[in-house]
């Protein structure tokens, strides 16, 4: 008689676990958890109590500035700041952290551990804002770990709140693997490779070793470049369904990515503070049939999946308002039917009393609203009518069906018939910002009836489009994929506009930011790359016979020595076309303050108006050019 064989008769899957591995207990997932992390912190908090180098007058951790960073704040806040602030007690608060961070590494009784790590979740965030620029990624995640441990410590007997704490973690660092992952996906730095050969060639983070195989051997780095996107991007999916029964090869991936970092980069405190998540991980993902124990409470998973189909729908509803909002008709606006069928919203300012004054035309720069040229507008003469308007697909003005293209001049065709609707008999003066200044210059050309001059304000090299591994145009496509990406899911909101955006006055800062987070705006701003690049393939910008002032900043000027190729290029078309051609830099200013403060503004205002009055654009337009490329 054959005896029966165990597992006869069924049929596996080689190389796939038959089943999810078994949880660890919850006391064991607990105590590794907070162990783990104590040690991350043992060792920062003894490098931090060692090396006061950046703690000392004129260092990143200098203590001298961090009170203006909170004199609005609550003032026992800023009583405690200002007490953390003394060096001799930061001192203490360090041997407190070590001490604390001792106790937890050693074995001890649940009381001791619970007020260790109390202590220890204090001293880390009384020392916090010691850090003016922040404190690096393991040490935030040792932070939160610890004081999550922490909080399960101060109730043991109550294993629900233990597991909704393990929980807690295990979701934390599958969010942070996750975004950190998919992040890296918008772009082709990792795939090709080329972000692993980067960071492995810098001072701070590199390898001169590893830099010099990845650079022999691109298939390496392509394989290193993908290996890391997929572990982190994937790992996700070890905390749901069947790919529970990957867990561990899920960790085990991510702690030998972490070991190959510290040994590489240089990154030792990361190889503690991550895994310090995995117990939890490990934890939450496996069989929970240890007999005599209490059943693992999942509520925490569950209300956090409910939390998230709220938030969905709560981005979705606010995507939708923001649209609204955007697209709401302002007092004075107007819409044109342009001839290729665009709906271009515009508005005019200025009393236009003077007949034979100038028709100011704004071209907005990439992605950027009507409003933030209000500065500009207001330093102006108020006898001038200014135009200013959003280009078809961006804001309130919407693109022909099928008119979105890149390739075609559907921009300067908008802006020929708004002009012409709007000029009468007025000399036209275009004004263009970074982007703008390229759609201008190609304007110049493109038979704008009574155009009398050309402004462009920190405009965008030709040279930088037509050169696809330019580092600007290779970061300018990740940001327009990415911020359509983070619109299109309904993640406006945590977008912002540039920081100095803040300095514009404070009836437009609202419309503005609103503007940077809605979808239509980023969908907009690929079109309008794509057609400036076509622009400057097509044709020589700034190279038509009409007036011309260019007005750079100058922390652009300085961090882009080509712009001095391009002063040369537009004073000698004009020396040799017999037209005037000006090129200002305007001190101190970055190309986004150049409208948005104040100051700056002024001084572009004035610098058109001076230039216009110099160029006679008073009266004496300038007859229509027609240059090819059409």
């Amino acid at each position: 008689m054959r005896a029966a064989v165990p597992g006869a008769g069924t049929r596996r899957r080689p190389g796939w676990p038959r089943r999810r591995h078994r949880a660890p207990s919850r006391e064991t997932a607990l105590r590794a958890t907070e162990t783990i992390a104590a040690i991350a912190h043992l060792v920062s908090g003894i490098e931090y109590l060692l090396d006061e180098t950046d703690r000392r007058n004129g260092g990143m951790g200098d203590y001298t500035p961090v009170p203006t960073r909170f004199t609005g704040r609550w003032r026992p806040a800023r009583a405690v700041v200002a007490l953390t602030g003394d060096a001799r007690v930061s001192r203490a608060l360090l041997v407190g952290w070590i001490g604390a961070a001792a106790t937890l590494v050693a074995p001890g009784p649940r009381g001791v551990r619970a007020a260790a790590g109390v202590v220890l979740t204090g001293a880390h965030l009384l020392l916090h804002p010691r850090n003016v620029y922040g404190r690096d990624g393991s040490d935030q995640v040792a932070l939160l770990t610890q004081g999550v441990s922490a909080l399960a410590r101060l109730h043991p007997r109550r294993p629900a709140l233990v597991d909704a704490c393990l929980w807690y973690v295990a979701l934390q660092g599958a969010l942070s693997y996750g975004m950190s992952g998919w992040a890296k996906t918008h772009g082709e730095a990792w795939r090709t490779g080329d972000a692993v050969v980067g960071v492995l060639r810098t001072r701070t983070y590199g390898h001169e070793g590893a830099w010099r195989l990845a650079r022999r051997h691109p298939a390496v780095a392509r394989l290193l470049g993908r290996s890391v996107v997929a572990v982190e991007a994937l790992f996700p999916l070890a905390m749901v369904g069947p790919g529970r029964v990957l867990a561990p090869l899920a960790v085990a991936s991510a702690a030998g990515f972490h070991l190959a970092n510290a040994r590489l980069m240089g990154l030792n405190r990361f190889l503690l503070a991550f895994p310090a998540m995995y117990p939890a991980v490990l934890y939450v993902t496996g069989r929970d049939d240890r007999p005599g124990d209490v059943p693992r409470d999942d509520l925490m998973v569950r209300v956090t999946a409910l939390t998230g189909a709220a938030a969905v729908a709560g981005l979705a509803v606010a995507r939708f308002g923001r649209s609204r909002s955007v697209r709401r008709p302002r007092p004075g606006e107007r819409e044109l039917l342009t001839s290729r069928g665009s709906a271009v919203r515009h508005r005019v300012t200025g009393t236009g009393a003077d007949a034979s004054a100038p028709l100011i035309v704004l071209e907005n720069g990439l992605g950027a609203s009507s409003d933030e040229w209000e500065w500009v507008r207001r330093h102006l003469p108020e006898d001038w009518p200014v135009v200013s308007y959003q280009r078809a697909g961006s804001g309130a003005s919407t693109a022909a069906p099928g008119a979105a293209g890149g390739h075609d001049d559907r921009v300067t065709d908008d802006l020929r018939d708004l002009v012409t609707a709007l000029r009468g008999s007025r000399p036209v003066v275009l004004v263009g910002h970074s982007i703008g200044g390229v759609l201008v210059s190609r304007a110049a050309g493109s038979g704008i009836p009574g155009l009398a001059a050309v402004v462009a304000l920190d405009p965008t090299l030709r040279e930088a489009l037509l050169d696809t591994d330019d580092p600007s145009q290779r970061n300018l496509d990740r940001v327009v994929r990415s911020c359509t990406a983070a619109t299109r899911w309904g993640l406006g909101a945590l977008l912002e506009a540039a920081p100095t955006a803040s300095e514009l006055p404070a009836e437009v800062r609202g419309r503005v930011a609103a503007h940077t987070r809605d979808h239509a705006t980023w969908v907009g701003a690929g079109h309008d790359l794509a057609a400036a690049r076509w622009m400057a393939r097509d044709r020589a910008l700034f190279a038509d016979p009409v007036p011309t002032l260019v007005a750079c900043a100058e922390v652009t000027v300085e961090q882009e020595p080509r712009y001095e190729g391009l002063r040369e290029a537009v004073l000698a078309a004009g020396a040799a076309g017999g037209f005037p051609t000006e090129f200002h830099v305007v001190p101190r200013a970055t190309h986004g303050s150049l409208l948005h403060l104040d100051r700056h503004a002024h001084r572009v205002a004035g610098l058109v108006e001076q230039f216009v009055r110099r160029a006679g654009g008073l009266g004496a337009p300038v007859e229509p050019v027609l240059r090819g490329g059409r």
